[in-house]
C-alpha cells in the first residue's frame, strides 16, 4: 500500500481491505457517495467486527490522505475524491490536476467538475444533486423536525443531541450516528433550500452552526442593510463573517437625550441588558427576526467544520472599546461589572460544549443544563475575580495537555478549534473583563495556524467540570 499513506494504512490489514473496497465502489460514480452508507455497506458485505461509527471515522480520516497515496494512480485518485466529497487543502496537488485536466471546485474546494483534456475521464456535480431530501419522506420528516427545533433556539444545538431525541420521537429504525450524519448533510444544504422561508433558513443556520455561502450572504448583507437603516438612524453599519461563513453585525448608534438623560439608542430585545460605551460604540448585537441568529457560539459546527477556522480579524476590535463610562451630575466614574450573571456565564459554557458536539461531552452537557433549569431568571452572580482566572486557568491546562500527534478521531478535539469556539462565545455572551484572555488566545492561534494541536476529549470534559467547581458550581 502507499508509501505516504501513513503506517496504519500500511500495516492494518482491515485498513487495507476498506481502501480496496472504496476503489471499487468509487470507479464509476457518477455523483457523491453517502458516507455513512459506504461504511454500513462495507460492514454488511464484509463481516467486520468494527462498529458502524469506527468504519465511518476510518473512511473520514482516510479520505484525507488520498492525495499521499502514491500506489494510486491519479484517475483513481480524482474519483475518490469526487465520490467521497473530499475538499482539496493542497494547492499543489490541484494545480498538478489542473495541468492535465479542467478542475473547477466549490467554495470548499471539493471538485465539481472534472474534464480530462484526454478525453478519458469526466466528472461533474448536478446542482441539484444535494437537493434530494425535497421528495424522500424521510428526509422531509427530519427537516420538519430541525425546522421546528430550531425555530426558537437562543443558542446553538448539540446535533448528536438532536439526533437521538429524532431516533426518540420518530421511531426511526436508523441508529443515531446515521441521523447525525443526515442532520450534517442537510445543514450544509440549507441556503439553497428554495421551498423553506428566509427566516426558518437564518434560524437553521445559527442554531445549527451551519455556514452560509457567498450568493446567500451577499443577499443577507444587503437585505440586513436596508432594514438596519430603516430602523436605526445610525451613521454606518457593518456586516462581517469568520472565514468559514458566520455572520456578524457591528454597528454605531448614536446618543439620543431623555429628559435630561443621555441614553443609547441600541435596536434589541427588552429584556436584554445594554451596555454603554460612550457616544459612539462599536457592539456587536444578533440579527433580529428575519436575520437574527446567523452567528454560532460556537463557532463551527464548527468538526470537519471548522478545521481551518480563525476568526476574522476585525472580531479584535471588539476588545479595544473605550472604557465602559457613566456621567452622573455628581461625579464621573469608570464602571466596571464585579459579577456576572450565573445564568450567562453557564449559557456560555454550554454552548462552547454544544459547539464541540462530541458524544463524549454529553454528560457534562446534561449537568449544565440541569444547573441552567435550577439557576432559572434569578440575579445570583459569579464574581468576576473568580470567574477571570477560572476562564485563564481553563485555556492553560487545554494548552498544557494539546497534542500534535493525536489522531482525529472523536476522542480527541482540535485546539484551535477550542480556542476559536471559546472567542466566539466570549464575544457572543457578551463576557466582560475577559479582554487579557481573549489577547492569549489570538497569540495562541498564530502558533496554531502553522500547526494544529489536538486534546483528549476526557480531558476537556474534567476541564470544563474543574471551571464550573471553581466558580461555585
Amino acid at each position: 500500500m502507499p508509501a505516504n499513506g501513513g503506517s496504519k494504512l500500511e500495516s492494518d490489514p482491515e485498513y487495507i481491505k476498506l481502501i480496496y473496497f472504496l476503489i471499487e465502489r468509487t470507479k464509476d460514480a457518477k455523483s457523491p457517495l453517502n458516507v455513512i452508507g459506504l461504511a454500513r455497506e462495507y460492514k454488511e458485505t464484509s463481516g467486520s467486527s468494527q462498529k458502524l461509527q469506527c468504519l465511518h471515522s476510518r473512511i473520514h480520516i482516510f479520505r484525507l490522505k488520498i492525495h499521499q497515496m502514491d500506489s494510486i494512480d491519479t484517475e483513481t485518485k480524482v474519483k475518490m475524491i469526487f465520490a467521497l466529497s473530499v475538499p482539496i487543502d493542497n494547492q499543489d496537488f490541484l494545480n498538478e490536476l489542473r495541468k492535465n485536466a479542467l478542475v473547477e471546485v466549490d467554495e470548499r474546494n471539493r471538485i465539481t467538475k472534472y474534464k480530462a483534456n484526454d478525453g478519458n475521464l469526466e466528472l461533474e456535480k448536478l446542482e441539484n444533486s444535494e437537493n434530494k431530501w425535497e421528495s424522500d419522506p424521510k428526509q422531509i420528516e427530519l427537516m420538519k423536525f430541525l425546522i421546528e427545533k430550531t425555530k426558537d433556539a437562543k443558542s446553538p444545538l448539540g446535533i448528536m443531541q438532536l439526533a437521538g431525541e429524532f431516533k426518540e420521537t420518530s421511531e426511526s429504525s436508523q441508529t443515531v450516528g446515521g441521523l447525525r450524519w443526515r442532520i450534517g448533510k442537510l445543514r450544509k444544504q440549507i441556503c439553497e433550500m428554495d421551498s423553506i422561508d428566509t427566516e426558518a433558513k437564518v434560524k437553521m443556520l445559527f442554531a445549527l452552526g451551519a455556514s452560509i455561502n457567498e450568493h446567500f450572504l451577499n443577499e443577507r448583507r444587503s437585505a440586513l442593510k436596508m432594514s438596519v437603516k430603516k430602523e436605526l438612524p445610525t451613521e454606518s453599519s457593518e456586516i462581517v463573517t469568520t472565514r468559514s461563513g458566520r455572520v456578524y453585525v457591528f454597528m454605531k448608534s448614536k446618543k439620543k437625550s431623555f429628559g435630561d438623560e443621555e441614553i443609547d439608542h441600541y435596536h434589541d430585545s427588552p429584556l436584554q441588558k445594554k451596555r454603554k460605551t460612550g457616544s459612539m460604540s462599536s457592539r456587536r448585537i444578533p440579527i433580529k427576526q428575519e436575520y437574527q441568529d446567523t452567528s454560532r457560539t460556537d463557532v463551527k459546527s464548527f468538526r470537519r467544520y471548522i478545521k481551518k477556522e480563525l476568526m476574522n480579524p476585525i472580531d479584535k476590535d471588539i476588545q479595544r472599546e473605550a472604557p465602559v463610562k457613566v456621567e452622573d451630575p455628581m461625579e464621573v466614574e469608570d464602571v466596571k461589572p464585579k459579577f456576572t450573571s450565573k445564568l450567562k456565564f453557564l449559557e456560555a459554557i454550554k454552548s462552547l460544549v454544544d459547539s464541540l458536539d462530541t458524544p463524549t461531552l454529553s454528560r457534562i452537557q446534561s449537568k449544565i443544563q440541569q444547573k441552567i433549569w435550577k439557576t432559572g431568571h434569578s440575579n445570583f452572580g459569579i464574581s468576576n475575580d473568580e470567574m477571570i482566572p477560572a476562564m485563564d486557568l481553563l485555556v492553560a491546562r487545554i494548552a498544557n495537555h494539546s497534542f500534535p500527534d493525536l489522531s482525529e478521531t472523536d476522542k480527541s478535539v482540535s485546539f484551535k478549534e477550542f480556542l476559536c469556539y471559546l472567542k466566539a462565545v466570549i464575544l457572543n455572551s457578551k463576557l466582560e473583563g475577559l479582554e487579557g484572555l481573549l489577547e492569549k488566545i489570538k497569540e495562541k492561534n498564530k502558533t496554531l495556524a502553522l500547526r494544529d494541536k489536538r486534546v483528549p476529549v476526557e480531558k476537556v470534559a474534567s476541564f470544563l467540570q474543574d471551571t464550573l467547581n471553581n466558580v461555585g458550581f
